[in-house]
């Protein structure tokens, strides 16, 4: 009887959140060990004070995917629609 082998690839990548300085040190140790990640960086985070300059989320967006959930990070479900909508 002869045994097929079966070869499967296996893909995952990573996503962080908030834009924090820390994600300069992340971005390099994943680009380091060739691992995939996307980096959702708000343009204006109200909950840090360490958050990335545009310069430095420029630096990230050359190896990495860059994506937003809302412009300041702010919790949609305790603002009006207006402001949702300007947010999201």
């Amino acid at each position: 009887m002869q045994v097929e082998k079966i070869i499967m690839k296996c893909f995952f990548t990573t996503s962080w959140d908030d834009g924090s300085i820390h994600d300069l040190k992340l971005a390099e140790l994943l680009a380091k060990y060739s691992i995939k990640g996307t980096f959702y960086i708000p343009i204006k985070n109200l909950e840090r004070n360490d958050s990335l300059q545009p310069k430095q989320i420029k630096l990230i967006s050359e190896l990495f995917e860059i994506g937003g959930h809302t412009y300041s990070h702010i919790v949609l479900s305790n603002v009006d629609d207006y402001t949702a909508k300007r947010e999201i």
